[in-house]
């Protein structure tokens, strides 16, 4: 038998995650940042999400995590431009 194979532990990385076809979308970054982000990544997210801003570099950082992540073009935008559009007035 294959190393794969005879392992008979605990697979810790599909059975506890809540969230739908393990996807990072603009709608799930919230569930994974308190599940599965590390510290440096999740305290961005929390002030992100307290002021509706980030500093520059903070947005680029940020942003890569997310692109690393797996998240598509299309729904880094659309994520970026729920949470920044909220301190804009009309």
């Amino acid at each position: 038998k294959s190393m794969n194979s005879q392992y008979l532990g605990r697979d810790y990385g599909k059975e506890d995650t809540p969230l739908e076809n393990d996807e990072l979308t603009a709608n799930t970054v919230d569930s994974y940042a308190k599940q599965s982000m590390p510290l440096c990544m999740s305290q961005l997210h929390a002030g992100m999400k307290r002021d509706s801003k980030l500093k520059h570099q903070g947005r680029l950082q940020y942003g890569l995590f997310l692109k690393g992540g797996g998240m598509s073009t299309e729904e880094h935008l659309a994520f970026f431009q729920r949470v920044f559009t909220k301190i804009m007035t009309t």
